[in-house]
């Protein structure tokens, strides 16, 4: 079995990038930075929230992976 991520496609990234506000790619420190947030005593009045760390991605659309799905399945997919 094929694997694959939308990093691997410069394409998918070059779109996915290009919708987001921020136009870069959230790191694991970036995640690990809102995790210490969460649990640190600066968010002691934090209560029931969705908290997005996605560069803003989701106030966009998702990637186009047109060229991501031709290349796990095919041309004809």
């Amino acid at each position: 079995m094929r694997s694959w991520s939308l990093t691997g496609d410069s394409t998918v990234v070059d779109d996915y990038l290009d919708q987001m506000p921020l136009a870069q790619l959230a790191s694991a420190d970036d995640v690990a930075a809102a995790v210490r947030f969460l649990v640190g005593p600066e968010s002691k009045v934090v209560t029931g929230q969705i908290f997005a760390v996605d560069g803003g991605h989701t106030l966009r659309r998702g990637p186009r992976v047109d060229s991501m799905v031709a290349t796990f399945f095919g041309p004809d997919a």
